[in-house]
C-alpha cells in the first residue's frame, strides 16, 4: 500500500515508530494506523512516549489529561486509539464530526486506509 504522508518528518517518524513497536504494518494495521496518526500531528510527534508505551506495547490513556494537549492533538489521538482498539471516550472529541472538523481530514482518511487495507477505497 502506498501511504500519503503529511511531510517527510511524518514518513521518517512513522517508520521509526513501527520499527520500535516491532511490527509489520501489513500484519498489524491497528498499530500501523496508530503510528501513522501520532507521527503526523506536530504536537503528538513531541509526545509519542506519552501516547504509547513501547515497553508494554499499549496506549497510554492518561495522555488525554496532559497539559500539552490541543484540540487537534486530542482529535488525532482519539481517532488513533479508536482505530487501534475501538477505544472511545465520553467527551465531545470522540464523535466523527468533531474528529474530522480540523485540517487533517486527508490524513485521517489515510489512517483509515492503513487500518482497513482490504477495503476498496
Amino acid at each position: 500500500m502506498e501511504i500519503t504522508f503529511r511531510d517527510e518528518k511524518n514518513k521518517t517518524l512513522f517508520y521509526g515508530v513501527i520499527h520500535k513497536m516491532g511490527i509489520d504494518p501489513e500484519y498489524d494495521p491497528e498499530r500501523a494506523a496508530l503510528a501513522y496518526l501520532i507521527t503526523m500531528d506536530d504536537v503528538c510527534r513531541e509526545h509519542i512516549a506519552d501516547i504509547y508505551n513501547f515497553d508494554q506495547n499499549c496506549i497510554r490513556l492518561n495522555c488525554f489529561r496532559k497539559g500539552w494537549q490541543t484540540s487537534t492533538s486530542r482529535r488525532t489521538i482519539t481517532l488513533a486509539f479508536n482505530l487501534y482498539n475501538s477505544y472511545s471516550t465520553k467527551s465531545n472529541s470522540a464523535d466523527v464530526l468533531t474528529i474530522f472538523s480540523g485540517g487533517y481530514q486527508k490524513y485521517y482518511v489515510q489512517a483509515l486506509r492503513i487500518r482497513f487495507p482490504h477495503c476498496e477505497w
